[in-house]
């Protein structure tokens, strides 16, 4: 599903964004690049003492990811199954869906269930992987 414009990250109603991960579960955005995006991720590092992170954590971010519709809080729980089949018959959670960076959903999959094992490893065979990503990400939490 195309984004409203090549670089816009936001909600699928193309406002502001919601994700609980991010501006303690306020809206933020609409965002007119990745780029942009990657700034506002970096703003609570700035309120570290060591300002010198902003620049490092900011570098990490690489702003040539595309754009893609993303559920951005894909789990387990979020998904039904048929058990006799195995079929999929429904995705639940909507809200935080939107326009967001390539990776998102994998770091938002794998930061939903990290304690399930299972979860990682079907992950690793329905999206693709972006370990630096999710670890960077990771880092950006504890600020």
């Amino acid at each position: 599903m195309p984004s409203p414009t090549p670089a816009y990250i936001g909600s699928c109603s193309g406002g502001s964004a919601y994700d609980h991960r991010l501006n303690n579960g306020y809206p933020c955005g609409p965002f007119a690049s990745v780029s942009d995006f990657h700034d506002f991720l970096v703003v609570p590092v700035a309120r570290c003492p060591r300002q010198e992170l902003v620049t490092y954590y900011r570098q990490q971010l690489a702003d040539n990811h595309g754009v893609v519709f993303t559920h951005a809080d894909l789990c387990g729980d979020h998904i039904f199954v048929e058990p006799k089949t195995g079929r999929i018959t429904g995705i639940i959670d909507w809200e935080m869906a939107g326009w967001w960076p390539a990776y998102w959903e994998y770091i938002k999959s794998r930061f939903g269930s990290r304690y399930q094992t299972w979860w990682k490893t079907l992950l690793g065979h329905v999206l693709d992987p972006y370990e630096r990503e999710l670890r960077i990400e990771e880092d950006l939490q504890q600020f």
